[in-house]
């Protein structure tokens, strides 16, 4: 299945067995070839693959052809490996489905914008306080 939203395009597959694998590298190199016979041009160094796995074993990791069924190559012959993370349309998505990471970022970017707040504002009414947290920190 693909996806798409303004520029950003996902392809999306349950991958249940190597059929399926195979089925989904189709599907990434034939929107390579759609994007070509249509004078498109993918940056396919920012390509991204997010694997999301119920099953997370250490045992399942390490195992040799477990590369090779989380590994995808583009049209181009660019590697696409399994990341931990990746940004979509400015969120945080983790592969284990948790949404922490996004909300350290979030919560380290509010501190940082507080701490310059309190550095280069004197005035500590509330009415300021708040007119500056809904201007730069929210």
């Amino acid at each position: 299945m693909a996806l798409t939203f303004a520029d950003d395009t996902k392809l999306i597959r349950a991958i249940k067995e190597l059929s399926d694998k195979n089925e989904l590298q189709l599907d990434l190199l034939k929107v390579s070839e759609w994007a070509t016979s249509n004078n498109m041009v993918l940056h396919e160094s920012k390509f991204q693959l997010l694997s999301y796995r119920l099953n997370k074993s250490a045992l399942l990791e390490n195992l040799p052809f477990m590369s090779e069924v989380y590994s995808y190559t583009t049209a181009s012959g660019c590697d696409l490996l399994p990341e931990e993370h990746v940004r979509d349309l400015g969120v945080l998505i983790s592969e284990d489905g948790s949404w922490s990471r996004h909300i350290s970022t979030i919560v380290r970017k509010a501190s940082l914008l507080s701490g310059w707040i309190f550095s280069v504002f004197r005035d500590r009414t509330p009415e300021v306080m708040l007119q500056l947290y809904k201007s730069l920190v929210r």
